[in-house]
């Protein structure tokens, strides 16, 4: 059995609390990137350091939770901000995945959109009133 191995980044966005974030984001093992924009505000990037793609876990032992990372993250970021999360990987040439989480955090909480690579074969059925086989295994 072959072992999954992505790669995750986010677009640029603004945070509450940098020093905050950075401890956050670090404690999961995130490179963290800044740069300022056309507007002159600092604006954060991250991305998986490992080949793990983004974190679904935390800690070890008695320690280890499992978490909402797309909830952890969006405790950090700016209201009005929309970040976009991809993540993308494979266990050899089997299983290819991909996926994409767009979210804003507003007055009714946090709004997610989602996509997946999968979808191709929904909307391939959709279109032409017949399912593909999968590109898998």
């Amino acid at each position: 059995m072959g072992t999954w191995i992505g790669t995750a980044r986010s677009n640029y966005f603004r945070v509450k609390d940098p020093e905050a974030f950075r401890v956050w984001a670090e404690s999961l093992g995130l490179d963290v990137f800044d740069r300022i924009d056309h507007q002159r505000e600092r604006r954060y990037c991250i991305a998986a350091a490992e080949g793990d793609g983004w974190p679904l876990s935390t800690g070890r032992g008695e320690d280890w939770r499992k978490i909402d990372f797309i909830a952890e993250l969006a405790q950090h970021v700016k209201p009005g901000d929309i970040v976009v999360c991809t993540e993308a990987g494979a266990e050899k040439r089997r299983f290819i995945t991909g996926e994409a989480v767009a979210f804003r955090v507003g007055f009714a909480g946090v709004e997610r959109l989602k996509i997946s690579l999968n979808d191709i074969y929904d909307l391939a059925e959709r279109e032409w009133g017949m399912r593909p086989n999968e590109a898998e295994y």
